[in-house]
């Protein structure tokens, strides 16, 4: 399928896939000719938190769960430098409007692990959030002193508490190899006849040679991937791919190296991708890691990372 097709069934909202796509989102298309418009402009809609607080030195790298009428940013966030001792961790922010979010009380909703775990230098990229039998779960980066890999925390409610599964990472890295460094993508995990399938971003050495792979499991802890070679090559320098589903098709927008060469991506099952226009966005300063869009109040809307902070676009159709 040629990408014009791709983009012209986005435009219409065509549904085929009417299991991964409910009713009331199909009626809204996405059209890539339009401008995503930061809103407010040059306000944060997610800011850092004061001195002293977990959250004072960064807050990025958002991750939008819809669901009961309200939007569940999942969020890292970063307490000070690196080099004072400084940890991430990630939070929840919780919004009725899609604009206007309140963090949790009780953030962190997860932590780094102990000093030689996995996950002992950070805990970032939350992603992916899904649910099976009446159990959330969230996929995550980990980081300790050699290389970065996948795992996964689960809980009742989304407001936690959250538990990391006894046998994280569920996706490790591959030394040698172009995914011998793993992290999460602002994607969702996406259930097709009875699979579920988790995009994630592999990069050979840390943020250089960065490619799209595919993993699949049938029970959400188990992951293998697809195919041995990624999804979306390296030379794309993939470093994150927000991604979303649009009348049963995904629609992605990439953020390359270079952010001037941001774009949509289309795809009809995930395997096969198809590079499209660019991505037209109007930002304050320079909008960075995107989160996955969103519908909400019957615009597509993305947060996104800027200045260490969250902020908030909406689609604009084309003039």
């Amino acid at each position: 399928m040629s990408a014009g097709l791709i983009i012209l069934l986005l435009i219409i909202g065509e549904n085929s896939m009417g299991e991964l796509e409910p009713p009331s989102r199909v009626a809204v298309p996405l059209d890539p000719a339009g401008t995503w418009v930061e809103t407010p402009w040059g306000e944060p809609v997610i800011d850092r938190g004061e001195a002293g607080e977990w959250d004072h030195y960064a807050v990025d790298n958002p991750y939008v769960h819809p669901e009961g009428g309200k939007f569940y940013c999942f969020f890292e966030a970063q307490d000070k430098p690196f080099s004072q001792g400084g940890h991430e961790a990630f939070g929840l922010a919780v919004s009725s409007d899609g604009r206007r979010w309140e963090k949790l009380a009780d953030n962190p909703i997860l932590n780094v692990g102990e000093a030689e775990a996995w996950d002992s230098v950070v805990a970032k990229l939350p992603a992916g959030v899904i649910k099976r039998n009446g159990l959330y779960h969230l996929f995550y980066s980990g980081l300790d002193k050699s290389t970065k890999q996948i795992g996964l925390a689960t809980a009742r409610r989304l407001t936690g508490p959250w538990t990391k599964a006894a046998d994280n990472p569920v996706l490790e890295s591959r030394s040698g190899q172009w995914d011998a460094f793993l992290s999460t993508y602002p994607a969702p995990v996406f259930e097709i006849e009875g699979n579920y399938y988790l995009l994630f971003r592999g990069m050979e050495t840390r943020y250089r040679r960065q490619g799209a792979g595919l993993a699949m499991s049938t029970d959400l802890r188990h992951w293998r991937r697809f195919m041995d070679r990624p999804v979306i090559p390296v030379a794309e320098e993939m470093a994150s791919l927000a991604l979303t589903t649009v009348g049963g098709r995904y629609v992605g927008i990439s953020q390359p190296t270079d952010l001037r060469g941001r774009r949509y991506w289309f795809s009809v099952d995930l395997k096969e991708w198809q590079k499209g226009p660019a991505v037209n966005f109007r930002a304050s300063v320079q909008a960075e890691t995107l989160s996955n869009p969103f519908l909400a109040n019957g615009r597509w809307t993305v947060l996104y990372e800027q200045k260490d902070r969250i902020y908030r676009a909406v689609l604009q159709p084309p003039q």
